[in-house]
């Protein structure tokens, strides 16, 4: 080792002719390093004996800061050589003395009272290092206090400059050990004198402190590849700690490998909270987190609202999204939102947890979440766990909301490759305009075909556009922008160049009179039955004028054959009124006003559809026939396959009830029976924090259509606000679908949500006897905890009836 001898630390300020010292010089043992000895410039350091010979120099440059901030304003701090016969300390520049301080006769004295031996410190808390200090010459003191944990060996500064005898140090900062010891330095400008501990004490030995640097937060992670992870941690005691001791953990898929630099492969889809555990020598460990979300064609845990907005559009309209998350499951979950306009950068996310059996509502979507500048786009949202999400844009107007459901998906739902998507129920008129938006999911440009039809099936004209990776456009009045001032009824193929691709996209067809949206996703084609769920040609509440225009698409090369049935309200429709047609190829055709025109029917009824020969796709619009126009709610066809079964749960969420007739909104909940045998139907309805409010069971005839008007003041005389229904029967062969009819009660326009089966392997519902998770064994001890505690949280909140 190098021999130490004193050093005397010189600090001031320098610019140019003039210098200012910093009050308090400080005097050590140090090693003597060559390259300070090599140094040149400028300014000189010059150490004088009483009769003015210099016995120590050192040159300095304050003119190439590097790093420093501070050193680009002049600051300089040099240790020079020093020894007892220094008198002056003077700083020279061209040939002048810029700075001078005399060393006074007498150095100071110090003692440290406490802790002096035998003291026994915490991991937390505070402790008072204290001691006495004096100078002959009445000079001000400072004061420097050191602490070493390895019997003097080596120092760390705890606090400097100090003008009281005494600090009150922060435990849980301090290293721990046996061996402690503390160290008071006291200067009197230049002379410093110190004292240590009589004898050694001990401090509770403190957890390693991890930096993961690799990978940042919120870094979306493509399924499949390789996660670079990175990290370095500390240990109070020893310094550095090895490699060896630092092992990675996902919340997902736990234990990851070992090591300062490691690659996560075969991650799994969703919100992953990432840790760097770093273990010290003593076995105490310390946790750094970040978090990450995998996606790219996840079936869970990862979701995509198409569309959302908080903007200024067309005609006077003031677009706004919200968006439910429900937490069906037992635990709370996380998830991280990501906006999809143009690129994703650290401001274009933000997390939220919802607790167990519970909804939060983001009122408005991209202002609570992303700022005021962020306008429209598309939101992906990764979760720790499985969720039900639902989502409205609506024009927020003087008289109320006009608004469309826009359905969230899971990823996996995506348009891929070269996969063609249908939009239909399109028109460009004096009364309506259609837009059709995109969101592009992939790491590449997307590259997009849009080709235009008649209902006929004749070619219109065709767009293409391009969107950037994880970005979104929507375009405006597209039939004008390929000429079709005038269609009634059109159809859209959305199509993409590139292999890779991955997108969602939907068509808005907005009233021009009351800048009502619906939106619409693609169609999908069926060779077996699809029914709408909810269709009418009636007088509703609040003098509302309800109609249903229905859309057939023939998705074939040939003539499509198919029967529509009427399922009517309130009876047994074994033996339904039904009508034959037949479709071309590549048509489409629009019933409108359906129940009337092809039934001759009013009230409301559900209606199925079967195709005899080919495959259809069809949608509906039922809507509120004002004076002024429209507003109205979108209703996709639904498969059989997708309907509610015995022993199966589906949920509808975002529903709302208030006690004003003309204020708010108000919710129905309507059933359509598939069965030929009848059923019992529970209604289980709760608020929007998972409370229990009561129970609504109806009972279905044979292929009966039933709705419950304004369900939630059946079990409660509050508003209800974001609530939601847990519906099931446990009736042998019962088989139906159920939606929410979620309605302004001041503009009369409402929004159609399909309730959605909970799959089982996504529902999470474990208990607190459930067999645990065997992966949380492996988890970091800070993160197992975590959860435990969440989870006994939620089992003792739960107020719900049992299932």
């Amino acid at each position: 080792a190098k021999a130490q001898t004193e050093h005397l630390l010189v600090s001031g300020v320098v610019d140019g002719g003039t210098c200012e010292f910093r009050p308090f010089f400080w005097v050590r043992e140090r090693e003597i390093e060559s390259a300070e000895d090599a140094q040149s410039g400028p300014y000189t350091i010059e150490l004088r004996s009483a009769s003015g010979a210099v016995v120590g120099s050192r040159e300095f440059d304050t003119a190439d800061p590097g790093d420093d901030v501070d050193r680009a304003r002049g600051l300089f701090r040099e240790w020079v050589p020093y020894s007892e016969d220094v008198a002056t300390i003077a700083i020279v520049y061209q040939g002048a003395d810029i700075g001078v301080r005399d060393v006074s006769a007498s150095a100071p004295t110090v003692t440290l009272t406490s802790p002096n031996g035998g003291e026994s410190w915490g991991g937390s808390g505070t402790a008072r290092i204290s001691w006495q200090a004096a100078d002959d010459d009445n000079d001000t003191l400072a004061a420097n206090v050191l602490i070493s944990s390895d019997n003097g060996g080596t120092w760390r500064p705890l606090a400097v400059n100090l003008a009281d005898p005494f600090f009150d140090v922060d435990l849980s900062t301090v290293p721990g050990g046996a061996t402690m010891l503390v160290k008071v330095e006291v200067s009197d400008g230049v002379n410093t004198t110190s004292d240590v501990s009589d004898a050694t004490f001990s401090a509770t030995e403190k957890a390693p402190t991890p930096l993961v640097i690799a990978p940042t937060a919120g870094k979306l992670v493509r399924k499949g590849e390789g996660v670079a992870m990175a990290g370095v941690a500390r240990d109070p005691q020893k310094g550095t700690v090895d490699a060896g001791q630092l092992r990675w953990f996902s919340s997902r898929d736990g234990e990851l490998g070992t090591g300062s630099d490691i690659a996560a492969t075969d991650l799994s889809c969703g919100a992953h909270e990432i840790a760097l555990e770093a273990s010290g020598d003593g076995g105490i460990v310390g946790v750094s987190t970040t978090d990450i979300t995998v996606h790219g064609g996840c079936s869970e845990r990862v979701y995509v609202v198409p569309a959302s907005a908080h903007v200024e559009g067309l005609e006077g309209t003031s677009w706004v999204s919200d968006v439910v998350l429900h937490n069906p499951g037992a635990q709370p979950v996380k998830a991280v939102l990501y906006f999809l306009d143009n690129g994703v950068t650290e401001s274009d996310r933000y997390s939220v947890e919802i607790p167990a059996e519970a909804s939060v509502m983001l009122a408005d979507l991209l202002a609570e979440g992303f700022g005021p500048d962020a306008e429209s786009g598309g939101v992906l949202v990764g979760s720790s766990g499985a969720l039900m999400l639902s989502s409205r844009t609506y024009n927020d107007a003087e008289d109320g909301t006009y608004g469309q459901y826009v359905p969230v998906a899971v990823e996996s739902e995506a348009v891929t490759g070269s996969e063609r998507a249908t939009l239909i129920q399109l028109t460009r008129n004096q009364d309506y305009r259609t837009n059709v938006g995109f969101t592009n999911l992939g790491s590449t440009k997307l590259e997009v075909i849009v080709d235009i039809y008649a209902s006929t099936g004749s070619y219109i004209g065709s767009k293409g556009y391009a969107v950037d990776p994880y970005s979104f456009l929507q375009v405006t009045d597209i039939l004008h922008k390929v000429g079709a001032d005038n269609q009634d009824d059109a159809y859209a193929i959305v199509h993409a160049r590139n292999e890779d691709a991955a997108y969602f996209t939907y068509a808005a067809i907005i009233d021009n009179r009351t800048g009502d949206p619906i939106y619409a996703s693609p169609a999908q084609s069926a060779a077996a039955p699809i029914y709408i769920p909810a269709a009418a040609h009636l007088r509703g509440a609040n003098n509302t004028n309800w109609r249903t225009d229905l859309e057939v698409f023939n998705s074939g090369d040939s003539q499509a054959r198919f029967q529509i049935d009427l399922l009517e309200r309130g009876r047994d429709n074994s033996s339904p009124q039904n009508q034959i047609f037949l479709l071309g190829p590549r048509q489409s055709v629009r019933y409108e006003d359906v129940l009337d025109t092809v039934f001759s029917f009013s009230g409301a009824a559900a209606i199925r559809i079967t195709p005899i020969e080919g495959e259809i796709a069809a949608t509906s619009r039922t809507f509120n026939l004002l004076e002024t126009g429209t507003t109205g709610q979108f209703a996709p066809a639904t498969r059989s396959a997708e309907a509610i079964a015995a022993g199966s749960e589906a949920r509808l969420i975002q529903l709302s009830q208030s006690t004003q007739a003309r204020s708010g909104y108000r919710t129905n909940i309507g059933f359509t029976s598939l069965s030929s045998l009848p059923a019992r139907i529970d209604v289980d309805l709760y608020d929007a924090s998972g409370d229990y409010l009561g129970r609504e069971s109806v009972d279905l005839e044979p292929y009966e259509h039933m709705q419950v008007d304004k369900i939630f003041t059946r079990v409660t005389s509050d508003a209800v606000d974001n609530g939601y229904a847990v519906i099931s029967s446990t009736s042998e062969g019962a088989l139906f679908m159920a939606y929410g009819s979620v309605i302004d009660n001041r503009s009369g326009d409402p929004i159609y949500i399909p309730a959605r089966v909970e799959a089982a392997s996504e529902a999470e519902t474990t208990s607190s006897t459930a067999t645990p998770d065997p992966r949380s064994a492996a988890l970091p001890t800070g993160m197992a905890l975590a959860g435990g505690l969440a989870l006994l949280l939620v089992n003792l909140r739960r107020r719900t009836p049992g299932r």
